[in-house]
């Protein structure tokens, strides 16, 4: 079962990130019909995977409730523009679905190998998941002026800062320094008083360079946490097949 539940996380993960990638090209307004294209693709593998494998009960539940609810933000995107907020408050339950799959389906292995990969990568899911809400409600014409898109912002950031700080206790010292600095720019941005623009080219670059970086690393970390269950999974099986062979010829 731990085999197959941890062959969902690199779809799942490709999943959510096309599903990012959609959510901001809307709420941005910058064309869609390549994003779509990509979700599409992405909710197809994920679908495909989830009828042709065995996986636990509540993982398959997670799963089909976040793809059912990244279909909708789908259509409704495809169908005419989307206010933000409702673009943003969709994403994140998708993303909150998928990541609670992923730590559902890895829960049960206590691989010193496999755990720390899957906390990393649950954890960077989160604050990816914080600065794609900020990405999209900085997004709205209204969200210098909006007392409420701005506090959900600063809500956002600060989940983000959270989830950083718990990934520096989880990664080599210095690799989160970036993403914290980038966050900080952020965080001061949002702090100006209601109705000043924070659209600096520093503000800016504080945003992509964190999506990038937070792009990367859940790419690498589902794929060697995949790798490494299988890994693990193979090599015990192995070894009670070995075992069984031994008691079986000393029993003979």
């Amino acid at each position: 079962v731990a085999s197959g539940n941890a062959g969902i996380v690199v779809p799942a993960v490709e999943f959510v990130d096309r599903l990012d990638g959609l959510a901001y090209a809307a709420a941005s307004g910058a064309p869609i019909a390549e994003p779509l294209t990509q979700f599409d693709a992405s909710a197809t593998a994920l679908a495909s995977l989830m009828t042709s494998a065995e996986f636990d009960p509540t993982v398959a539940a997670e799963l089909t409730t976040a793809s059912s609810t990244a279909k909708t933000l789908r259509d409704e995107i495809a169908s005419g523009p989307v206010p933000q907020l409702r673009i943003a408050e969709r994403a994140e339950s998708v993303a909150i679905g998928v990541v609670s799959a992923i730590a559902t389906a890895t829960a049960t292995v206590s691989d010193d190998a496999v755990r720390p990969l899957a906390d990393r990568l649950v954890d960077v899911l989160a604050a990816q998941r914080a600065l794609t809400t900020q990405r999209v409600l900085v997004a709205a014409p209204d969200f210098v002026d909006s007392v409420e898109l701005r506090a959900k912002v600063a809500e956002a950031a600060g989940a983000e800062a959270a989830a950083i700080d718990r990934l520096a206790k989880l990664t080599p010292r210095g690799e989160v320094t970036a993403l914290r600095g980038a966050s900080d720019v952020r965080r001061d941005a949002y702090a100006r008083p209601l109705g000043e623009s924070m659209y600096a080219p520093q503000f800016t670059s504080a945003i992509r360079a964190s999506v990038d970086q937070y792009h990367a690393m859940a790419q690498q970390l589902s794929s060697d946490l995949e790798r490494t269950v299988h890994t693990r999974v193979n090599a015990l099986r192995s070894a009670a097949l070995r075992d069984t062979a031994i008691i079986l010829g000393a029993v003979l």
